[in-house]
Formats: C-alpha cells, structure tokens, sequence
C-alpha cells in the first residue's frame, strides 16, 4: 500500500467468527503488487470454526488506506476480500446408511411411524429407524435432528437408545408409498432384504403376551411380527383375527420373523 496506514475491518454480519488478530507493518519493503515505493501490511485474521451443523458462510474483510494528493485532499482507497467457509451440512440418511455403524452419526428426518420403543423416520433419501427402547414423545408429522451413536439388528442399521432426539418442526405430511403386497413366497423373500419398506399381508394373527406375530398360507418359513405395537390403537388385532397387517418393514429377527412398524391393522374379508 502507499497510504499512511492500512486498515482492515470486518464486515458487522460476520464479527462473531471472523476477527483480525494483527498488523504488522514493514515499511520501505516492496512487493510484487507494487514494487517501490511502497509499504506492505501483513494481516492475521482468525476464522472461528463450526461448532454445529449449518449452511456455509461468507464474510468480508475491507482493507483500507488514504493519503493526501497534490491539492491536499485526502484520498482514500479500499479493497474488498471475501472469506468463504464451506459448513458442515447435516448428513442425509442414505449417507448415514452408506457409513454404516459408528459411535457418532447425525441426520435429520420426518416421523413417518411409531412404535413403543421408538420411531422410523425419513427424508426423502431413506428410511432409518431409531430404537430407543422406550416411547417417544415426539409423534408421526414431527421433524426430529438425532444425534448419536448406530449399530446393525435384523440387517439394519439403526440409532440407538443412547441417540440424542431433537425436535425441529411439527404438522409436516406424511404420505405412505403404495405398499408390496407380500404373499407367502413374497413374505420367504423378504427374510434377505436389508432395506426399509412399506408392505402389506394377509394372516392370522397370534397374540401371546407381547408378541404379535402373524401366520402367513404359502409362506415356508417366515412370520410377520407386529413389533412393539399399542394394542389399543389396533382393535382389529386380536387373538386369532384373520387380519390385513400394512407397515414398515425394519428387519428381521430369529432368520425368519418379518419384523413389521405397523401403520394399519384391518379385519381381512
């Protein structure tokens, strides 16, 4: 610079994480910008780093210098840099699924189903399941943030209970994707998938104690298990029913238990 002085300053929005930390002058020592005469200003600045999950950042930094001309007026110059941080963008759940287990993971997600111990969310890019073994207050239409660790049950992965539930919004829509119909060979099939789905079937429900399972004709091995499900809020579901069971299917249990979120209980015609 030629002025008497450079002077940087921070733009007002970005002061909370950007800061100058100091000035030093050298004067008489040219540059390649101006090679003499000239005086040259090394800046420190500090960038504060994120410390949660948001979108990036811009923030400027104005340096500036004046001196008096020939008609002894003050002039004075300024340049304008502009510092960029990219930001910590919260994972979608299929990058939390391709990640597979691990101690920390977080993603953000609509309820799209419930059980006692817990609640499937989505985001338009998958299904993951969090398993806090016990109810959820937050409810179906919630968007939560969960924060925590993740493990693999049924060949899936899953928040565990030790997962952070945050709730960021309510009211949202939830709309179901047309269910796969499972007859008894589609039930057999579904014992090696390893990804969320909507499904629906038709069997005979056995209760005992707090398991529900469902007997499926056709089917050679495998049982759909109405997993964790209120009873009050399915008053078809009852010993013995003949019963159209639509839900998510989260896993499997026991190689041969289709582990089911239920949405909707009917009694089968």
């Amino acid at each position: 610079y030629k002025g008497k002085g450079l002077f940087p300053a921070v733009s007002e929005d970005a002061q909370d994480w950007l800061s100058i930390v100091s000035t030093e002058t050298k004067f008489g020592e040219p540059t390649k910008i101006e090679p003499n005469p000239a005086d040259t200003a090394v800046v420190k600045i500090k960038v504060a780093p994120f410390e949660e999950y948001v979108p990036k950042r811009e923030g400027k930094i104005v340096f500036s210098s004046s001196m008096k001309n020939d008609d002894n007026e003050i002039v004075s110059t300024e340049t304008v840099f502009t510092i960029t941080q990219t930001g910590l963008v919260v994972p979608t759940i299929a990058e939390v699924i391709a990640a597979g287990a691990t101690t920390s993971a977080k993603t953000q997600g609509v309820i799209v189903a419930k059980y006692t111990r817990g609640a499937l969310i989505s985001d338009g890019t998958g299904y993951i399941l969090i398993y806090k073994n016990a109810e959820m207050e937050e409810v179906v239409g919630d968007e939560i943030e969960v924060n925590g660790p993740t493990s693999l049950y049924g060949g899936m992965l899953q928040f565990t209970k030790d997962a952070v539930v945050t709730k960021l919004s309510s009211g949202n829509a939830v709309i179901h994707p047309e269910p796969t119909v499972l007859d008894g060979t589609g039930m057999d099939a579904q014992l090696a998938k390893t990804s969320v789905e909507y499904v629906e079937y038709v069997g005979t429900l056995s209760v005992s104690g707090n398991y529900y399972n469902v007997t499926i004709d056709g089917a050679a091995t495998a049982i759909g298990s109405l997993q964790y499900i209120d009873a009050t809020a399915f008053p078809a579901a009852t010993n013995g029913a003949k019963i159209k069971v639509r839900g998510y299917f989260i896993g499997v249990s026991n190689n041969k238990y289709v582990n089911t979120m239920t949405v909707a209980v009917e009694t089968a015609e």
